[in-house]
């Protein structure tokens, strides 16, 4: 099973479409800052939330909460804005910014029953920088905004017995 979680108007066929709004399409509609979520321990197989961690606003507790639902040997893919790309900023809604080391961070500091495994992060660039290697975009997108669009990322779980 799989998780569309902060869909918005993205629905997607065969997911679990969540939102903070009800509208068409969306199956359950909750406080994404408000925990437990209403699903059990291992739900999900593949959890993609996609231009939504910016709006939360504990990242750290929405990682740990989206690890307890995902299954052991499933995959979160977090799509986010970089930080110091327009996108990051043109929405007054955005509370927390992120980089390439933001979630390696929060990886590290990972609790004793779940764990969280970085399995693969890649930094975006924006529309004229994407033909740029990343590790120089990386270098120079913190002297130069709009480099760097956004960071993907793909989390991984393992229960520790």
């Amino acid at each position: 099973m799989n998780l569309n979680f902060g869909c918005g108007s993205k629905i997607i066929g065969g997911y679990v479409n969540v939102d903070i709004v009800k509208r068409e399409g969306v199956d359950k509609v909750f406080n994404f800052n408000k925990f437990p979520y209403p699903f059990n321990d291992n739900t999900f197989d593949y959890i993609l939330a996609e231009n939504i961690i910016e709006h939360l606003d504990n990242t750290k507790e929405v990682i740990l909460e989206l690890s307890r639902i995902l299954k052991d040997n499933g995959v979160i893919q977090i799509k986010v804005p970089y930080y110091n790309h327009v996108c990051a900023y043109n929405d007054a809604e955005h509370t927390h910014y992120f980089n390439e080391r933001t979630f390696i961070d929060l990886i590290e500091k990972k609790d004793a029953t779940n764990k969280i495994i970085l399995i693969e992060q890649k930094i975006k660039g924006g529309f004229f920088w994407r033909w740029i290697p990343e590790w120089i975009r990386v270098s120079i997108g913190h002297y130069i905004s709009n480099i760097n669009s956004h960071v993907e990322l793909k989390i991984g779980k393992i229960t520790v017995k």
